[in-house]
């Protein structure tokens, strides 16, 4: 079934996150961060959804990230690649709630074996390691560490993407 070309304009306009983030249990405790990303409205709507997965621990400077991906694509839209990158964030000051942000890792792509670019409807589960920059800082109350893993989709403009950030505990060398 085609949509009309009214639809289409709606579902590009019409676009809202819903984040959660928090920890799971098991054998070992696990951090996950999700985003679900809603195209359109009502019986028109579509959902993309990513979620990053990591081992709730410290990790030291110039060590790979072990990060489970999730992506659940109840689109149309092709997915391009799974990319990352580390963010770093340093608090100035607490009251005025005033920070820096800077990408202080490479930006990672990852294409799993060709598995990438997947069409609309399909569903993915696997693993990618990020690897920590050797000079990455502690992390400390005015200093946090974001892992941001993400996936351009297609767009009728180009690409778009919907991304999560994850807390990385980081330790020096």
């Amino acid at each position: 079934m085609s949509s009309s070309p009214q639809t289409t304009q709606e579902e590009n306009e019409k676009e809202s996150d819903i984040r959660e983030e928090g920890l799971v249990g098991g054998n070992k405790q696990q951090r996950f961060s999700m985003c679900t990303r809603t195209f359109g409205f009502g019986p028109f709507s579509s959902k993309l959804s990513i979620k990053a997965i990591i081992d709730d621990r410290t990790y030291k400077a110039g060590e790979k990230v072990e990060v489970r991906v999730e992506i659940v694509n109840d689109t149309k839209r092709k997915l391009k690649m799974i990319e990352a990158h580390l963010e770093t964030i340093k608090i100035v000051d607490h009251l005025l709630k005033k920070k820096t942000v800077e990408k202080s890792g490479t930006d990672q792509e990852y294409y799993q074996g060709a598995r990438f670019p997947l069409e609309g409807r399909l569903n993915y589960e696997g693993t990618v390691n990020y690897p920590l920059p050797e000079h990455a800082l502690p992390s400390e109350d005015k200093i946090i560490h974001h892992l941001v893993v993400g996936v351009p989709y297609a767009t009728t403009l180009g690409w778009g993407k919907v991304s999560v950030p994850i807390t990385v505990h980081v330790e020096s060398n």
